[in-house]
């Protein structure tokens, strides 16, 4: 960062400050020989001492102005919410099957049924470290890498942070949170979880799927990080390949946390659906770095109490077009 030109006119000079002084000593050196006095000479020994000190102490406090004032003009942001930047995508809206295509899933992947979404906005990027530390104060994680995606959040945590970036962006917030009871108003402009129905559909490649088993592509060494490459650790996001939207990391790293609650899938056609309207546990997706392949493909679903806070579990935002 390159620091600004500050311009600024003191009141005085340190020149002028030197030539009174030496005016005000002229002046008491001319009286002293006149007067030839020890009690005037002495007197004016302490007039020149005390008059340098104020003028000194005068200086001093000028000095210190100045330094908070470049200081202030040249601090780096650390205010929560300032430099914040989230990379957003916009997901054109489009119909899709949801659930396990490949007859080889899990029964909560079943059966197969035909959604439709409408468009939305959904971050490039799981929500990193420095991204929830800008806006929280705090970092959850037991690392400082601000590009890792935070993990050990809860449903609740997720939903407060996108509330909260909502009010920091000046844009109406979503969630309206009342204790554990939370609800959602999805035609607000503000930050919100995507539903579990736009994380497939994402997660897919949108209307741009070529079918991928993971998202991106079907050898997840290219797309995602799981039990296999991850030693046990997140890492950086953006480091593997991305899907067909140009979305990173949907597949491994962190789970991620959807808005709906987890139930049963039906046969039906389903618009833009928000899952139950109540439930014990909350829907998240895409596996993590610990998890076996199985569970970082796109129809996988996982599910657990909102109040979840482990390692591995983190979120991307969303926003409604």
């Amino acid at each position: 960062m390159n620091t600004p030109e500050i311009n600024f006119t003191l009141p005085f000079s340190y020149q002028v400050y030197e030539i009174n002084i030496f005016r005000v000593k002229l002046l008491l050196l001319i009286l002293i020989v006149k007067k030839n006095g020890l009690v005037l000479k002495d007197l004016s020994r302490a007039l020149l001492q005390r008059l340098d000190y104020k003028l000194n102490r005068i200086f001093i406090i000028a000095a210190i102005l100045i330094g908070c004032l470049v200081w202030s003009c040249t601090k780096q942001p650390s205010e929560a919410g300032e430099g914040i930047v989230i990379e957003k995508i916009l997901i054109e809206g489009g119909t899709f099957t949801m659930g396990n295509t490949r007859g080889d899933g899990s029964f909560n992947q079943l059966p197969p049924h035909t959604v439709t979404v409408g468009a939305y906005y959904l971050s490039k990027y799981e929500i990193t470290i420095a991204q929830y530390r800008s806006v929280m104060e705090y970092n959850p994680t037991t690392t400082n890498d601000g590009n890792r995606p935070v993990e050990r959040v809860s449903w609740f945590d997720a939903v407060t942070f996108c509330n909260r970036l909502s009010i920091m962006e000046g844009l109406e917030p979503c969630y309206e949170i009342s204790g554990r009871d939370v609800t959602c108003n999805f035609s607000a402009g503000g930050y919100r979880l995507p539903t579990e129905a736009e994380w497939e559909f994402a997660a897919r490649g949108g209307s741009l799927s070529t079918g991928y088993k993971y998202s991106g592509g079907n050898d997840l060494n290219r797309v995602g990080w799981y039990y296999s490459n991850s030693k046990g650790l997140t890492h950086q996001v953006g480091t593997k390949m991305a899907n067909e939207l140009g979305l990173h990391d949907m597949s491994g790293n962190v789970w991620e946390w959807c808005w709906d609650w987890y139930g049963s899938y039906t046969a039906e056609s389903q618009s833009d659906p928000a899952g139950p309207d109540a439930g014990i546990d909350r829907v998240f997706r895409g596996g993590n770095m610990i998890t076996h392949v199985d569970y970082t493909q796109v129809f996988f679903r996982g599910f657990h109490n909102p109040s979840l806070v482990g390692p591995g579990v983190g979120f991307r935002i969303a926003r409604t077009k």
